[in-house]
């Protein structure tokens, strides 16, 4: 995996966790078929940041092993 398809992936995944977060916050109905509330969409968006974090912390990883590794080849 080198670092072009990362950015893809990279923004692939901010496209996504925006338009997810867009939509939580503009649903007029929640899942259970209850109208949501302030306290409902800031738990949603509470936990899918939690997810993001998760994704942020992985991505960030990776771009450092994909820079170790090309450093080691490069070196070689």
């Amino acid at each position: 995996m080198n670092f072009k398809i990362w950015w893809v992936l990279t923004i692939f995944y901010i496209v996504l966790f925006s338009s997810i977060a867009t939509w939580l916050l503009v649903r007029p109905i929640s899942g259970v078929t209850a109208a949501e509330v302030y306290q409902f969409r800031a738990f949603s968006l509470a936990i899918m940041g939690f997810f993001l974090t998760i994704a942020s912390v992985s991505q960030v990883l990776i771009a450092f092993g994909l820079r170790d590794k090309a450093r080691k080849k490069s070196a070689e």
